[in-house]
């Protein structure tokens, strides 16, 4: 009998690890493509300075979702991932010291629901949201752009932002008196 309960026993356990061995595994999270955080830059004493290039602050969760600010208030958010979303939301001061609200949630990074300055966008149109508090009211922008290789540095931010014609276009266009 004792043979018996010892071999019922050991096949239970068999059965056990066998069983959690053939499960799949767990889903990984999403992949971001790169850090996530804020930026502030501003160049002093720079004639003609252009805010959004040579002046600014940005948030970015990765490479998926940018917030790209002419004010250089500076602001933060905070991100989080799980194997089923990333979601964010934080804010960035604007020129006049009010704030640019925003949000995002993807489940795959290039899809979902994404809200800045009480505006709602489709990721799927674009990662990148240009935002001018420059005038009386808030403008913003939405652009697809590839943004794996640039880096969030100062300096790279004015190369990439002078290099890309809708971007100057955009910052240069909000800073006109009306």
């Amino acid at each position: 009998m004792r043979a018996l309960a010892k071999s019922l026993v050991a096949t239970g356990w068999a059965c056990v690890l066998v069983s959690g061995c053939g499960r799949a595994p767990a889903p990984a999270g999403l992949d971001l493509g790169g850090p996530s955080g804020t930026i502030t830059w501003s160049s002093p004493g720079k004639h003609n300075a252009l805010p959004g290039i040579d002046q600014g602050s940005l948030y970015y969760m990765g490479t998926i979702f940018v917030v790209w600010s002419d004010a250089s208030g500076g602001g933060g958010g905070s991100w989080s991932t799980s194997a089923q979303a990333a979601k964010c939301e934080g804010s960035l001061v604007g020129k006049n010291g009010g704030r640019v609200e925003f949000s995002c949630q993807t489940a795959d990074g290039k899809t979902g629901q994404v809200t800045v300055d009480g505006r709602a966008y489709n990721l799927a149109d674009g990662n990148l949201f240009l935002v001018s508090t420059a005038g009386d009211k808030t403008q913003a922008k939405q652009l697809k752009r590839a943004l794996r290789e640039v880096k969030f540095e100062r300096e790279s931010l004015e190369a990439f932002a002078r290099s890309d014609a809708d971007i100057v276009g955009f910052f240069t266009t909000a800073v006109k008196p009306k």
